[in-house]
């Protein structure tokens, strides 16, 4: 990559783009081992890319000059900005029916052929700086620059959810996870219901503006990458960040135990408990414990959980979104306990 300026990731199964500003488009299949430059048609303000969208076999780029679009992951672009009054595009969300472009200060636009044409869309948002749109389930979110907002009926209204996103200001980007919504600003926040409260997962990252977030393809592990600015990639497995325990008093466990996870089957996430006692029969203050995802070949496709553990109750949500339809197995080591089962993904 020869512009380390990335404002925008995005992937299609092995697939990764960075959108740079200034550089245009770069391509990895490798998961970001190695680079190619993909903008050889893009105008001069085009690649200035705030932002890369990609749904089935189009790429779409959010640019100074408006949108882009291609159909050959990235080897040609084509304009699509007829109707957008405001032409620096800095968000881009697609579905199976609409393409959502938000701007630099004229809202959000919204299309319904693929960017041939556009109308604005902003009823409820108190601040035309649009940054980011992540989508879960009928939600959209929109990443402003005065927080984030939530519509439920495609972009017609909005509403304001930043309870816990402090200090509000401006959320560069954001990223979905199964029902797991990411944020950044000049930190990185969680949110598990789709935005009513959000937790900070920062550590490590530098104190800057963030200008780039996306969950990457499953290797080993499934990653957040994050970029900030003028920092290069950084990444971090999700399973350190999407898990949860709980302890409440006098409910420490008496004795190792690996659930059923559940729904089973399920598509494409599920939810994997176990419990980890203390006490001589059980682990101390801290122990390793790993939660790992193997196939019926028995090679391992995923690491949920690699880490020092208290004794607790947990529970860590599995995204089998990259993976095709198959049985599959869990196991669960913690000092010298294992315990293995079978869950099964139907895509």
């Amino acid at each position: 990559m020869t512009n380390p300026y990335v404002k925008s990731l995005a992937n299609s199964g092995a697939n990764l783009f960075a959108g740079t500003y200034g550089g245009g488009v770069f391509l990895s299949t490798n998961n970001g081992t190695n680079w190619v430059d993909v903008s050889s048609t893009l105008t001069f303000l085009g690649k200035q890319v705030n932002v890369l969208e990609v749904y089935g076999a189009n790429i779409w780029a959010g640019t100074d000059d408006g949108v882009f679009r291609s159909i050959n992951n990235g080897q040609s672009w084509t304009s699509a900005s007829i109707g957008l009054t405001t032409l620096k595009v800095n968000a881009l969300k697609a579905d199976e029916i609409y393409l959502f472009a938000g701007t630099a200060g004229g809202g959000v636009f919204r299309s319904t052929n693929y960017g041939t044409d556009w109308s604005v869309v902003n009823s409820g948002l108190d601040n035309m700086t649009i940054n980011a749109f992540a989508k879960i389930d009928t939600n959209l979110f929109a990443g402003t620059g005065a927080g984030v907002f939530r519509s439920s009926n495609n972009g017609t209204s909005w509403t304001s959810v930043n309870t816990g996103l402090l200090p509000i200001s401006s959320v560069n980007g954001l990223a979905v996870s199964s029902k797991n919504l990411f944020a950044t600003t000049s930190r990185v926040f969680l949110t598990t219901n789709l935005g009513e409260n959000w937790t900070e997962h920062s550590d490590s990252l530098p104190i800057i503006s963030i200008k780039a977030i996306t969950v990457g393809p499953i290797t080993l592990t499934t990653n957040l990458f994050a970029c900030p600015e003028r920092q290069g990639l950084w990444r971090r497995p999700l399973s350190e960040l999407i898990t949860s325990v709980n302890n409440p008093a006098g409910e420490i466990p008496t004795q190792f135990n690996l659930e059923q996870n559940y729904p089973n089957p399920f598509n494409p996430s599920t939810v994997i408990s176990y419990h980890l006692p203390a006490g001589q029969a059980g682990l101390p203050v801290n122990s390793w414990v790993t939660l790992k995802i193997y196939d019926l070949l028995g090679q391992e496709v995923a690491t949920l959980v690699d880490e020092n553990k208290k004794a607790g109750n947990y529970k860590i949500q599995f995204d089998g979104s990259k993976l095709a339809s198959s049985i599959y197995f869990y196991s669960l080591v913690a000092g010298d306990y294992i315990a293995v089962k079978k869950f099964i993904l139907i895509r």
